[in-house]
């Protein structure tokens, strides 16, 4: 028969007294951090469960901060953002709220480290200010984001994925000349798609050069000079990938008036970004189906995070089956 351990067995390896056991375990105040830790990883280790059945052993998760930057929420589709995020936090039974990031300098400055349980919509945070935030935040993941050379806790699309899915569906339509239309500005997310597209390229043994990859705005409306020049040189090719929306748009306006037609010509294929300022429209559904599963993940890991003894940095990605007509 298992023996069953109680609070004064857990007090006597963990040399504390039975009362300092039964804080730690009601989640009360009045021991150290690192006290209520040793305890409760004994307590974990000796798999102890509370005899009464209307006290829960885990601490629940109640509040979250959403932090978002000044010029994300200035985005067209914050109020999508909010609505999403509003929701899932009812769904769950938790308090979510927004708040405003700090200046950088703030956050520098600042030694106090911050309990409370929060997510960073970071689609493009550099890794400095990642670093600098998880020194601050004790509970804290990053949404939108996986930058592979830092260990933090990140929640984000599968862009590697999804990009090199949608070369293999260049390869299976007869494609062998592809483009790719990029960001002018290069974040985690991007540099995932660009991973995702080359090694896509080289497993298919397609054809792309240099020359066949060009940068441009990722929600100008208007072509430039530049960029249509670039275009009329790469016109023989059979496809291209778009970094966001927009840019597929305007790619397919400017192919059509060179005479060729999307898709039966050329296919065109854009990524959707969940900070489109203009066109996230396009793909609601989408947008809707990676907020929510990256939000459950983001919550559900701050959950165990609070909980647990010893954390170590988890990324999740979410990943999108692609369908094409």
């Amino acid at each position: 028969m298992t023996k069953k351990f109680t609070m004064q067995d857990i007090a006597k390896i963990a040399n504390v007294s039975k009362s300092a056991v039964s804080i730690a375990i009601n989640q009360n105040s009045g021991i150290s951090e690192d006290t209520r830790k040793k305890i409760l990883k004994i307590a974990n280790e000796l798999g102890y469960e509370k005899s009464s059945p209307n006290l829960s052993f885990e601490k629940k998760l109640r509040t979250v901060n959403f932090f978002m930057a000044v010029e994300d929420i200035q985005q067209n589709n914050f109020s999508f953002l909010r609505d999403a995020v509003e929701k899932k936090g009812k769904q769950l039974g938790i308090n979510i709220s927004f708040k405003l990031l700090p200046e950088n300098k703030l956050i520098y400055q600042t030694e106090a480290i911050c309990h409370k349980p929060s997510i960073f919509l970071a689609t493009n945070f550099s890794s400095k200010l990642v670093k600098i935030l998880q020194a601050k935040f004790k509970y804290c993941v990053f949404l939108d984001i996986n930058l592979a050379t830092i260990a933090a806790n990140f929640v984000a699309m599968d862009n590697f994925q999804e990009a090199y899915s949608i070369v293999e569906y260049f390869y299976k339509k007869g494609c062998r000349k592809v483009g790719y239309l990029g960001s002018r500005t290069l974040n985690g997310n991007f540099a995932e798609r660009r991973y995702g597209f080359n090694s896509a390229i080289s497993d298919f043994n397609l054809s792309f050069t240099n020359s066949d990859f060009i940068v441009g705005s990722l929600s100008n409306e208007v072509i430039d000079s530049q960029e249509i020049a670039q275009i009329r040189k790469m016109k023989n090719l059979d496809a291209f990938l778009c970094e966001s929306n927009c840019q597929a748009l305007r790619l397919t306006k400017e192919l059509q008036i060179l005479n060729l037609s999307v898709p039966n010509d050329v296919i065109v294929v854009g990524f959707t970004n969940l900070l489109d300022s203009k066109y996230w429209f396009l793909n609601t559904a989408k947008n809707q189906y990676f907020l929510d599963r990256m939000l459950n993940q983001a919550i559900s890991q701050l959950q165990n995070m609070i909980n647990a003894v010893n954390w170590r940095p988890q990324r999740s990605l979410v990943s999108w089956e692609l369908t094409f007509s």
